[in-house]
């Protein structure tokens, strides 16, 4: 809310800028595309009426790193950024989606939940944790992860791009998975904006998808 990434004129919109590799991930799980998706959006946090909360708390609260040509305040207004964001989608199989993105929390999350026929499963990014448990079963599993850069992803993807121009192993994806999750998150936005449900067939139509 202080650097450049504040303006979407700048950066684009907050979803697709941030988020779309959760949504990538999404897309990847349900092995489908969303047909639907509507969503709410507004800055509630982010506010002026809010500022006294930079005197109150740590500058490091609100601050992650210093930015030369940060403004002095998140709180100012000088954005045109929402600060939470909360959406469903339905894909093709069926599949129901619920997605929500929020700029500040006391505990930070990056949870992914699956309620699934036969069981249901939990991957936590902050807490480097799996959980799960199949349906009928007395307990639950537990896998603790460890890995620097996104949980090991970053370290992962650089393997995967060495091992496709060094050894020419054909990658495992393509531009092909950002057009259908950049898709994705446009819609949420619009959606949120226009406050309907967005029907994303004909935009699939027009894509070939």
């Amino acid at each position: 809310m202080c650097n450049w990434r504040r303006l979407t004129a700048l950066a684009g919109p907050h979803i697709l800028e941030k988020c779309c590799h959760d949504l990538d991930l999404i897309n990847w799980f349900t092995n489908s595309l969303p047909t639907k998706v509507a969503a709410m959006a507004g800055r509630t946090f982010f506010v002026e009426k809010n500022a006294a909360l930079l005197e109150k708390y740590p500058r490091s609260t609100f601050f992650s790193w210093n930015d030369p040509h940060a403004i002095a305040s998140p709180f100012a207004g000088d954005t045109d950024l929402d600060d939470v964001l909360m959406s469903i989608a339905e894909f093709r199989n069926g599949v129901r989606v619920g997605f929500t993105a929020t700029m500040s929390n006391a505990l930070p999350e990056r949870r992914m939940r699956f309620n699934c026929a036969e069981g249901s499963m939990i991957a936590e990014l902050y807490t480097m944790t799996l959980r799960w448990k199949a349906m009928g079963a007395d307990a639950e599993q537990l896998i603790n992860f460890n890995g620097d850069g996104h949980a090991g992803g970053d370290s992962f993807i650089m393997k995967e791009l060495f091992d496709t121009m060094i050894h020419h192993t054909p990658p495992k994806c393509s531009g092909s998975e950002g057009l259908a999750s950049a898709v994705y998150a446009l819609a949420l936005d619009r959606a949120a904006a226009e406050g309907k449900v967005m029907d994303l067939e004909p935009i699939w139509a027009e894509l070939g998808r």
